[in-house]
């Protein structure tokens, strides 16, 4: 039951990022077309379910606003869901975490050409604001899933194929990292 309170935070928490980037969400025509682009949920015939459910309990918190506009249903965060993203942007909430590691390490690696790199500065601030370690120049690690941070990102600075993400099993002479993020040695 908690790996579902997680996972539901997670996709709620993304489709507020989503709606925070795009400014203005078309469900009918932008949103499920948005969301598979950023592979945030998997391709399960509840897919559109959830994320129904999750636009419906946004609404009811607050958090997003829906309206019609020519002829489509949109939605649009609201000051308060601005406010409770940006607590998670700047650090001051935290993405849950389970209560057990799976043992798996999750890898970023980026390559931005020096022509932008301002975004390239502005995406490893937002590694370090997530809760990443800095492995190598490019290299950052997180031990929990974090396929939506990603996804988010990639599409935030528009960096798609220049940002890898890469699950591990093991990484050598990891007891450092082990000790960065309190994991069990």
């Amino acid at each position: 039951m908690e790996k579902k309170k997680i996972r539901a935070t997670k996709i709620a928490i993304t489709v507020l990022k989503v709606i925070a980037v795009a400014g203005l969400l078309t469900m009918a025509v932008c949103a499920p077309n948005a969301l598979q682009a950023l592979k945030i949920f998997d391709k399960r015939r509840r897919q559109t379910g959830q994320i129904n459910l999750v636009l419906k309990r946004l609404i009811r918190q607050k958090l997003v606003r829906a309206f019609d506009e020519r002829d489509k249903q949109c939605v649009k965060l609201t000051k308060k869901g601005e406010q409770y993203l940006a607590e998670y942007e700047d650090g001051h909430k935290k993405f849950p975490k389970p209560k057990r590691w799976d043992g798996k390490y999750r890898i970023l690696i980026f390559d931005i050409w020096e022509r932008r790199r301002r975004v390239r500065d502005e995406l490893r601030e937002w590694l370090r604001r997530f809760g990443f370690l800095h492995l190598q120049d490019s290299v950052w690690v997180y031990p929990y899933d974090c396929e939506e941070i990603v996804s988010l990102l990639k599409t935030r600075f528009r960096v798609g194929g220049g940002l890898l993400y890469i699950v591990a099993e093991s990484i050598e002479n990891d007891r450092w990292l082990r000790r960065g993020f309190d994991l069990p040695a």
